[in-house]
């Protein structure tokens, strides 16, 4: 028998579509496309859903240093950055979580001994450990380079911990902190997020706030950092590219992020609402 086919978001309830209230999107490959631009079907469908009152969020593994540049451009407001560690209402810390320093430190010195570079998010900066080829495509991928974090400072409490070109060292590093820590697992890095911290958790921050329940919520993402994210609200979407454990616990299935996928949930929610 043949496999089922997930339904497109144009083609889910519309009654489920027009209470949507508050939208969570992630950037990378998902509002983003290969360009790491926002798509132009995607910028007119947020900005009419913004003018019908919807709450657009952007909900991202980045820093907070790397995300702002968007929400600000997109005229949003909230930001849930860090894999859900923290946040922000504008510039407003409204939440946040944190690895412990000795914790950071071991992690960083782990990395350190196999050349592994890191990123460091913290509650005031943002550091990469060492400048590889990879840094620097991921730096302008994102459109911001961390300077080098100094020697002596990796003892600190962290948002996040990213190991870049990590994937090899999975097993082994969910071994070592797996209790202690998130590991979250993507085939170009590792993230390490503090324990019972995901996107879903920073996500309820911000519903709680504005008493929107979770079932007037949509949120897209094409990652392993976005599965808790997608199973909590009310209509979760994954793009087509997605990590296929994502695509299992989907609702719905938006085209590639090449092709602006992520307009397709945009859209169907206004198509909802409007009509």
């Amino acid at each position: 028998m043949p496999a089922r086919r997930p339904p497109a978001p144009g083609e889910l309830d519309r009654e489920r579509l027009a209470r949507i209230r508050l939208i969570f999107s992630d950037l990378d490959e998902t509002l983003l496309g290969p360009d790491h631009r926002i798509g132009e079907r995607s910028r007119a469908a947020i900005r009419r859903l913004m003018d019908l009152g919807v709450t657009f969020v952007v909900c991202t593994g980045r820093a907070p240093q790397a995300s702002r540049p968007i929400v600000r451009e997109l005229g949003g407001r909230f930001l849930v950055c860090a894999n859900g560690a923290a946040v922000f209402d504008g510039d407003q810390l409204l939440a946040g979580r944190t690895l412990p320093a000795p914790l950071v430190a071991e992690m960083l010195a782990f990395f350190a001994e196999r050349e592994v570079p890191a990123y460091l998010v913290t509650p005031t900066a943002y550091f990469v450990t060492r400048r590889t080829p990879e840094v620097a495509a991921a730096d302008a991928a994102r459109g911001y380079a961390p300077p080098l974090l100094p020697p002596g400072q990796e003892a600190q409490p962290a948002y996040k911990v990213m190991a870049l070109a990590a994937a090899h060292l999975y097993d082994e590093v969910r071994a070592r902190w797996g209790d202690r820590a998130h590991i979250i697992y993507h085939p170009a890095y590792l993230e390490v997020a503090p324990l019972g911290v995901t996107k879903a958790w920073g996500a309820q921050v911000i519903t709680e706030r504005l008493g929107v329940d979770p079932q007037e919520v949509a949120a897209i993402g094409d990652a392993r950092n976005d599965i808790e994210l997608v199973q909590w609200a009310g209509v979760g979407v994954a793009v087509a590219n997605a990590d296929p454990l994502l695509l299992e616990v989907a609702d719905a299935v938006a085209r590639d992020h090449a092709q602006d996928g992520a307009a397709d949930l945009f859209e169907a929610i206004l198509a909802a609402r409007e009509g």
